[in-house]
């Protein structure tokens, strides 16, 4: 018993269109047809590549050779018949300096420092007195700059003798008195 199999029931072939492939048209493009240049997006990607690094490295630069802030120190002179409520706005002005640290150092404290600072100095200790000490108001601050305009309102008040800003020492910098005017 020998079965026949017929195979008449496989789908035909379908044909392409145009003429038949030959070796040489399968890897040659068409006339007229575009090629894909795969250096352009190698191109592109390098050049992105190049842009995102030299945004991160300049950022890096710049966080790590930004300079630290400094610390001043703010002494604010008053007049020798200062009244309470002068006081009061002195201290209100100085809030614009986002003080770190803020004291107010009556004359009494001001002739106690005197006298410990020139203790070795009997020409100067004779020269002052307790009633030649101002009150002063000393405040600590840091930032990278110091803005004088900060003192503005501070600066206006009729009570306000003299103001002097500091810039204090840093292991790379020496310090130095602030101008401001």
């Amino acid at each position: 018993m020998s079965e026949s199999h017929s195979f008449s029931s496989l789908p035909e072939p379908i044909a392409a269109e145009g003429p038949p492939a030959t070796s040489e048209s399968a890897t040659a493009p068409e006339p007229g047809a575009t090629r894909t240049r795969p250096w352009i997006a190698l191109v592109l990607v390098g050049g992105v590549a190049a842009v995102v690094g030299a945004l991160v490295a300049t950022a890096v630069t710049l966080a790590v050779t930004r300079p630290q802030p400094h610390e001043y120190v703010v002494s604010v002179f008053l007049q020798q018949d200062a009244t309470d409520e002068q006081k009061a706005a002195v201290e209100s002005a100085l809030d614009a300096l986002e003080p770190v640290e803020r004291k107010f150092e009556s004359r009494e404290q001001a002739w106690d420092n005197y006298r410990k600072l020139f203790k070795d100095r009997p020409d100067l200790l004779a020269a002052g007195s307790l009633e030649a000490m101002p009150e002063s108001f000393r405040v600590r601050t840091k930032s990278r700059v110091f803005d004088c305009a900060l003192l503005a309102d501070a600066r206006d008040l009729a009570v306000v003798d003299k103001i002097q800003v500091i810039q204090r020492p840093t292991e790379d910098e020496a310090g130095a008195e602030i101008a401001c005017g």
